[in-house]
């Protein structure tokens, strides 16, 4: 082959290898934990405070009884941890149906109201004596469709009176939920997220073949003695996707055995998924220059080295504030948040950015074969830049138990 003619193919290589990642990234991307712990004192929520949320299964039965079959059940365990008793608390459930949890959420409605409305759909009044643990088993029964339920500990008769309220204390809680299933891969598992921890296995097959095949494109360039610095971006990329993988599917594994996530990894994986779509987007955006194209040198380096490392901070800060910053109560789809919207629209003026850029390297490119390059480039690669915005569009289509998988399948 002539020079013209290598060239011609290193071009189309790069430009499928770039089209594969890219569809490939873009099947990838906080999940409640089905055990969950903590402290609450009812006091510091106005007598009522909010233990935790799951997403339960139904079982379809043409006879639905309470008596039968339950969907899931709750363990609570509470401990007391002060020198003072009370035999008024009282242990509440709220489902997702209209005349339910959301008419008692920021409502306005008091303490008694909420637990003597016809809002509720299970409760029971409970004893804790102090440094005593109290233990309960309690069971859901549904039939229709997956519900989200809210558990919640009240003690509205003590923080009514300001002399009981002085002694409410502080309470320990774990739960444990658990759907009625005898698959071991859906027990710990919410009906929203269902086959995630299946799907996260199968990416990590689709990454290992992935990376196989980059490394093996790397490997051709090292025998011709030029490693092509696109190659290099690429191949950093896709490895760095395939760890976020690794860490997201050993965190499911260990989710599915034990019910909670091992924090350590999923903010591994963030992090990875962060650095690799920080190179993809310096990769595309250089490319959209038309370097390597119709030109050597990168216009702008250090504004767009440093713009693109801003990027990535601000993704840590988003990623942050979805850690720790939303409320669980009302969280149950979590791309539908303040920080995936403003995700969503830093990426669209980006995205905006990178089509000028593509359609400035067409005008000024004298080449046909060059120009359609930039086209595919232009078309192909939009889509990640509008997908984290769409996807929340998307979304909203679907059942509120079924998005989460939908999205990230």
């Amino acid at each position: 082959l002539d020079l013209k003619s290598t060239k011609k193919l290193r071009e189309s290589m790069l430009c499928k290898q770039l089209l594969i990642f890219v569809l490939v990234l873009l099947l990838k991307n906080n999940v409640d934990g089905e055990k969950v712990r903590g402290t609450v004192n009812v006091a510091d929520s106005k007598g009522f405070s909010f233990l935790g949320k799951f997403c339960f299964q139904y079982l379809e039965t043409a006879n639905f009884s309470t008596h039968g079959a339950a969907a899931g059940t709750v363990d609570v365990e509470l401990t007391n941890k002060g020198k003072h008793g009370s035999d008024s608390y009282v242990l509440v459930m709220y489902d997702d149906q209209d005349n339910s949890w959301s008419q008692i959420y920021e409502t306005g409605l008091d303490c008694h109201a909420k637990i003597s409305g016809n809002y509720k759909r299970l409760e029971e009044s409970i004893k804790l004596e102090p440094s005593n643990t109290f233990e309960r088993l309690i069971k859901i029964h549904q039939h229709i469709r997956p519900r989200w339920w809210w558990l919640y500990l009240a003690n509205c008769k003590a923080y009514n009176s300001t002399k009981e309220r002085k002694n409410l204390t502080t309470i320990d809680f774990e739960l444990h939920f658990k759907q009625n299933s005898t698959a071991w891969t859906k027990i710990e598992v919410g009906s929203n997220d269902q086959g995630l921890n299946i799907m996260y296995s199968v990416y990590l097959g689709v990454y290992l073949i992935l990376f196989g095949v980059q490394l093996y494109a790397y490997y051709v360039y090292t025998i011709q003695q030029y490693i092509h610095q696109v190659i290099k971006l690429l191949t950093a990329t896709i490895g760095l996707q395939l760890f976020a993988v690794a860490f997201h599917f050993a965190d499911w594994i260990i989710f599915t055995e034990s019910g909670e996530h091992e924090i350590f990894f999923p903010i591994i994986a963030s992090l990875c998924e962060i650095l690799a779509s920080t190179i993809f987007l310096l990769l595309l955006l250089v490319l959209a220059q038309g370097w390597t194209v119709s030109r050597f040198e990168v216009l702008y380096p250090k504004i767009l080295l440093g713009s693109c490392i801003t990027i990535a901070i601000i993704q840590c800060i988003l990623y942050i504030w979805l850690l720790i910053g939303l409320d669980t109560q009302t969280t149950t789809y979590s791309y539908n948040t303040t920080p995936q919207y403003i995700y969503g629209s830093l990426f669209i003026i980006i995205g905006l950015i990178f089509v000028i850029q593509c359609i400035m390297s067409y005008k000024s490119e004298p080449l046909d074969s060059k120009k359609n390059l930039y086209i595919l480039l232009c078309i192909f690669f939009s889509f990640w830049f509008l997908w984290p915005l769409l996807r929340i569009l998307i979304g909203d289509a679907f059942q509120p138990w079924n998005r989460d998988v939908a999205i990230q399948s």
